[in-house]
């Protein structure tokens, strides 16, 4: 019978060399990511011992070299007569079954993958109960030592020493500064009754306990929020098939949301852990918060603005939104592979969904009404937004739009002085102002009496008001989505009315529209008001200017003596 070349086929018996030759199927990718993942499966092991309910285990100590990191820990040891097996076999361990409750593990591959692509690793055992110590050292892959002693101490765990291959990964090197950050996560991340401390260079650092909504802290200061943080935590159980069998599993989820303000610049964060893993994609257990969140902020949005009830208001509701949630779970089959970057579990998410739907309708309400108005302002933005841009599109007063003769442009050339546009009221006082102002940096808009109020009407009818459409197009910065402040051509915007009760009207009016379209421009300090004097005091030929009525009595009445004013009613 004829061979062809196909038929010798290569087959790997050990499974530390399967992971040497296909690495990035184990670990999925080389360099410092690589090294990265291994350093954490090792600090995940000796966390998972701290979390299991008969081990006494309760610290964690990292040091942390140039080219290798040590992981001890004091939980129970590995059995000296099971160790060389869980190093050198994949899927060796408790954790694919969960029978350990939430663990970090899954795969029973972490520890294989730090032998395999390790230049040098050892792993020592201390198991009390036998009385003896066992140490194993291998390099590249193959054990070279095998140690075994008495033992009459107290002390029990395991330490792991790992070196990186420059062969196998690319690099010899630990990446310290990767380490460090993540080590920043067990602050939110780490039971209060586990301690832990890392050591870098002649550094050690304790790690902190923090709630979940001090994550927030790190980027969105205080002053860049609309509302204070809510924080809530769910709970509930699922079943899970697995082998042929059904196990009960539970899950145990952490959650903050805080809505950023407008004028916070930062990413919005979304972050989370299952399982004290970095959920870099997240997934279901933060969909699950998230629809739980959606769904009875929809039912508190509506209840409270019922003209809202045939919205869809998960655009409003998710924007300015920031998420941190913290999930602990014991399905066998939760994450999308070895990298853990995301858990996949549709039925673990409606699970999480219906629980925090729960939990929300019976806590205290504060929070979650500051919240409601925020998505209400949210979705009022959202559709001024939109009409801005189809009036951006297709408005015809906007493409038609000439400059208007109550307009007094400055000069177009550059100037040292800043531009200014002085927004007065009527005809008389743009004339007054014309006459003192400098033409080559100071323009004027004249509006005749009171404007539009643009309070309580949406964009659209503004834009069809003469008054502030020329306005809009004589700043020339946009408005609602296309309002760019680099674009405005002025540095100051001074509003001067008259010192009467109709100009504090129209002030008002002007500023309004400010607050409501241009919030920029105040943040920016470029508008300003033109304060003018209410009288003119003159003795002989000594003149003065005065702005308030109470001003003008005690002037009066300090030039003159004892003299009774009234005014008119």
């Amino acid at each position: 019978m004829a061979q062809f070349k196909d038929d010798k086929m290569n087959i790997i018996e050990r499974d530390i060399d399967k992971i040497i030759a296909r690495p990035m199927q184990y670990i999925s990718a080389l360099g410092d990511l690589g090294v990265f993942h291994i350093c954490k499966e090792i600090v995940d092991n000796a966390w998972d011992e701290c979390r299991k309910k008969d081990s006494p285990a309760d610290t964690i100590k990292v040091t942390i070299r140039e080219k290798s990191i040590t992981v001890v820990d004091n939980g129970r040891g590995i059995p000296t007569d099971t160790i060389q097996k869980v190093f050198e076999t994949i899927q060796a361990g408790s954790n694919m079954e969960r029978a350990g409750g939430y663990t970090a593990g899954e795969n029973g591959v972490g520890t294989t993958c730090a032998v395999a692509m390790a230049s040098e690793l050892v792993a020592m055992t201390i198991r009390p109960s036998e009385k003896k110590t066992l140490a194993l050292g291998y390099q590249n892959g193959k054990l070279v030592k095998r140690k075994e002693e008495k033992y009459a101490g107290k002390d029990h765990g395991m330490i792991v020493t790992f070196s990186p291959s420059k062969k196998l990964m690319g690099t010899d090197k630990i990446p310290i500064d990767m380490l460090k950050n993540w080590f920043k996560d067990f602050d939110y991340t780490l039971p209060r009754g586990i301690k832990m401390e890392y050591t870098i260079g002649h550094e050690t650092f304790k790690v902190e306990h923090k709630t979940l909504d001090e994550f927030f802290d790190i980027d969105i200061k205080k002053e860049h929020r609309f509302c204070s943080p809510l924080r809530f935590k769910c709970s509930g159980g699922l079943k899970e098939s697995y082998r042929d069998k059904e196990y009960d599993r539970t899950f145990e989820i952490d959650a903050a949301i805080v809505y950023s303000s407008g004028d916070y610049r930062g990413e919005l964060i979304e972050h989370s852990w299952m399982n004290h893993i970095h959920t870099t994609q997240n997934g279901s257990h933060v969909n699950g918060i998230v629809n739980g969140f959606i769904k009875y902020m929809t039912e508190k949005v509506v209840a409270k603005n019922k003209k809202l009830a045939d919205e869809d208001l998960k655009k409003d509701i998710l924007a300015h939104f920031n998420i941190v949630v913290k999930g602990e779970c014991n399905m066998a089959h939760m994450f999308s592979s070895q990298a853990k970057h995301t858990v996949n579990s549709q039925q673990l998410g409606i699970a999480i969904r219906n629980a925090a739907y729960d939990v929300l309708k019976n806590m205290n309400q504060r929070v979650i009404d500051d919240m409601v108005d925020v998505i209400i302002a949210n979705h009022r933005a959202r559709i001024e937004g939109e009409k801005a841009r189809d009036i951006n599109r297709s408005t015809k007063e906007i493409k038609t739009w000439t400059i208007p003769d109550s307009f007094i442009p400055c000069a177009n050339v550059k100037t040292e002085q800043p531009k200014e546009l002085f927004l007065v009221e009527g005809n008389s006082a743009g004339g007054g102002i014309r006459g003192g102002r400098n033409g080559k940096f100071q323009a004027i808009l004249m509006f005749k009496g009171k404007s539009l109020n643009v309070w309580d009407n949406d964009l659209d009818r503004v834009l069809k008001s003469e008054p502030w459409l020329n306005l809009v197009k004589i700043l020339g910065c946009g408005i609602g989505s296309g309002f760019d402040i680099k674009k405005l051509k002025y540095d100051k915007i001074i509003i001067a009315t008259d010192a009467d009760v109709d100009g504090y009207h129209i002030r008002v009016g002007f500023i309004t529209f400010f607050v409501k379209y241009m919030p920029e421009i105040i943040r920016a300090g470029k508008l300003y008001i033109a304060e003018p004097p209410l009288y003119k005091l003159q003795r002989g030929n000594d003149i003065s200017y005065v702005a308030t009525r109470r001003e003008y009595m005690d002037r009066c009445i300090d030039s003159l003596g004892d003299l009774e004013i009234a005014f008119p009613a």
